[in-house]
Parts: C-alpha cells; structure tokens; sequence
C-alpha cells in the first residue's frame, strides 16, 4: 500500500472529482458549525424568567460536564493508548517526549494566559477581572480554532482520499 501511494505515476493519475471537494467542504463546514450550534440549542438559564439561585445557570453545569469528559478522555484514553503504542512499537525513548509535550501545551497557555493578566494596566478590580475573563475566552477561541483547523485538515485530507474515507470520518469528528 505504502509503495502504491508513493509511487509518482499512480499519484499523478489519481481522480479529483467534484464530490471529493464537495465533501470535504460540507464537511469542514459541518465540523466547523458544531461549536456554534450548542449555543443555539442549549438554553443558557433554566427555567425561564425565574431567578432563583439553584436554577439560574445551565451553562456552568454543561462546562463542568464537558470539561470532566474531555479530561477523562485524555487521562483515561489517549494518553495511555500513545503510552501503549511507543511501548509496542518499541521506542521507549519516546515515552518522555510525549509527556514533555503535554506538559508544554499545558504551560504554553498558563504562561500565555498569566502574561496577558499582567499586561493588563486596569486598577479598578472589578473591571480588571471582568477583563481577565475576556483573555480566557480569547485563549479559549484560539484553542478551538486550532483544533478546528486540525479537524479540517482530516476531513479536506480524506475526502479527497476516498469519499467513504472522507464521510466516515467526517461522521467520526462529528460524534467525538
């Protein structure tokens, strides 16, 4: 398989149809939209126009169970199943460069997130961290543009491979 993919010939010859890049666009479009269609469909507060306390905020209860799902996909998932693949592939060496990537995608923004707080000249407390949660969010909106970036790189990449390549794994993104 490897040879046929990197032989010039066969690569030359490969037919790019209309459906492969129809595909791949509607794809990266759907993938795109998902992180805008929860803020359509889920409400933000419960129960209307009641204020009470207890009911008042949707959103922090469905950011914590997002967030404890995707730190257990990490912790519980991927991270031992690359732990596993070094091992049995047999480059062990390679077990550190994992963790010192983790570790520096996780200092990277603490260190990015604690440089723009102190770059923020605001002495009114109350404005200043109303201002400190902008840049949260900020950060937050490049790290998901990253990882959609990423998403449609796949999707672009196995569309254009095979179009059940591309529609499957499309479907995988999408229920991720």
């Amino acid at each position: 398989m490897e040879y046929t993919l990197s032989d010039p010939e066969v690569i030359s010859s490969l037919p790019t149809d209309w459906t492969q890049w129809a595909g791949a666009i509607v794809g990266a479009i759907l993938v795109g939209l998902t992180g805008v269609l929860p803020l359509w469909v889920v409400p933000a507060k419960l129960g209307g126009t009641t204020s009470s306390p207890g009911s008042d905020d949707n959103l922090k209860y469905l950011l914590a169970f997002a967030v404890g799902g995707l730190l257990g996909d990490v912790f519980l998932h991927l991270l031992p199943e690359t732990y596993q693949h070094m091992i049995d592939s047999g480059e062990e060496e390679g077990l550190g460069r994992i963790g010192i990537a983790v570790l520096t995608g996780i200092l990277t923004f603490l260190v990015l997130e604690k440089l723009l707080e102190m770059s923020n000249p605001e002495t009114n407390e109350a404005v200043r961290e109303k201002e400190n949660k902008k840049i949260v969010g900020y950060l937050n909106l490049f790290a998901n543009c990253t990882d959609n970036l990423l998403h449609g790189l796949a999707v672009g990449t196995s569309f254009l491979s095979s179009f059940r390549l591309g529609v499957t794994t499309t479907a995988a993104i999408l229920l991720h």
